[in-house]
């Protein structure tokens, strides 16, 4: 089930029945990340909190993110998550597939035999990677354009591959 919720500030110094908006528009969603956060969809916010640089940051369970909501301008951006509920496979990030990329668009290789989906799907053809991929460090280790930061550690890092 979706739910949608605004979150709003109130004050001693505001009529007591009063409530200013001040991110999500009502409507359960993702929008609206560098605009203003009353222009912003929001999914099932929780636990406000006051970060050290003055901006509120709330975690966003129908979204997986936590977004960040500047106080001084009112604009909503995401501090953390990418929107996937747990975090992206090994595969989608060291794991690049130059067959797979040469292959795509074509129908599934016949030495895959009958392929049988519970969608009907079997005679779809290859999709490529939707990432980008590059090699980093002195390992020449491949990353992903998924986490951009995470390949100027590669070298740093330890990586069993295997066939």
């Amino acid at each position: 089930m979706r739910s949608a919720a605004l979150l709003f500030f109130s004050s001693a110094a505001l009529c007591a029945q009063s409530a200013v908006i001040i991110a999500g528009t009502g409507v359960a969603g993702f929008s609206g990340d560098g605009g203003p956060g009353v222009k912003a969809q929001v999914n099932n916010p929780y636990g406000l909190v006051t970060g050290p640089d003055g901006a509120l940051y709330f975690c966003e369970i129908g979204n997986h993110r936590v977004r960040r909501l500047d106080l001084k301008s009112g604009t909503i951006s995401t501090a953390a998550g990418s929107g996937q509920k747990g975090g992206p496979s090994h595969i989608d990030i060291f794991d690049p597939k130059p067959e797979l990329e040469r292959l795509a668009g074509q129908p599934m290789p016949a030495s895959f035999g009958k392929v049988i989906t519970a969608m009907g799907t079997a005679s779809n053809t290859l999709m490529p990677s939707s990432r980008k991929w590059k090699q980093y460090g002195q390992s020449g280790m491949w990353v992903s354009d998924w986490y951009p930061n995470i390949a100027q550690h590669v070298d740093d890092m330890t990586m069993f591959h295997s066939c």
